[in-house]
């Protein structure tokens, strides 16, 4: 008997272990593919039907969420003790709700929906913005530089990561033409390099 317990005791950590991994490893999964979900109709046209399905799954909407499928807003007190919130649209038209706790499972959903977008810019943002670690907590297709680029660059909303990336590149853009006119001249700086010039 003494020995028994001694052996579950052992194995009680492998087990819990194990069950821990398999459900990162499923979330992993889960991840990978909402990320590459995509539809081609705009936030606000698919918003209503979301709605309608967090709903019918049982997860409570929050503040005037509700008034869409034509139930009564939630009322002061309910909005103040809240966990979740109500729709937010953000100036690029994409939207983002988290709903309330659903009572059995005691989880609760947020859905948000990107404007129209860079498929790379949408993607660094996920990889900066994301709380699990890159390549541990989830695959990634990039190499590992440009993941911690985008790591450092890529944070916050969407619009602004677009708006640094872009800014960068472009002083990238002028840093190569100078390297260019240093190295060849000025005529060369503005034009891509041909194979007749020296050098090639």
């Amino acid at each position: 008997m003494h020995r028994t317990c001694r052996a579950l005791l052992l194995l009680l950590p492998l087990l819990s272990l194990s069950c821990t991994t398999a459900a990162g490893l499923r979330r992993a999964e889960l991840r990978r593919a909402l990320d590459q979900a995509r539809l081609s109709r705009s936030p606000a046209e698919i918003w209503p039907e979301l709605q309608r399905f967090l709903h019918q799954r049982g997860f409570p909407l929050v503040g005037n969420d509700p008034t869409a499928l034509g139930l009564p807003a939630q009322g002061t007190v309910g909005r103040l003790f809240s966990s979740g919130h109500e729709t937010r649209v953000r100036a690029d038209g994409s939207r983002i709700l988290e709903t309330n706790l659903e009572s059995r499972s005691r989880t609760r959903v947020r859905a948000e929906a990107l404007a129209s977008q860079d498929a790379d810019i949408a993607r660094a943002n996920r990889i900066a913005t994301s709380p699990a670690v890159p390549y541990r907590g989830f695959p990634v297709e990039f190499m590992p530089v440009q993941t911690a680029f985008d790591r450092l660059v890529a944070g916050g909303d969407v619009a602004d990561a677009a708006r640094r990336i872009a800014l960068l590149a472009c002083l990238a853009d002028l840093a190569a033409a100078a390297a260019m006119w240093w190295g060849w001249g000025r005529r060369p700086a503005g034009s891509p390099p041909s194979p007749s010039r020296r050098g090639w």
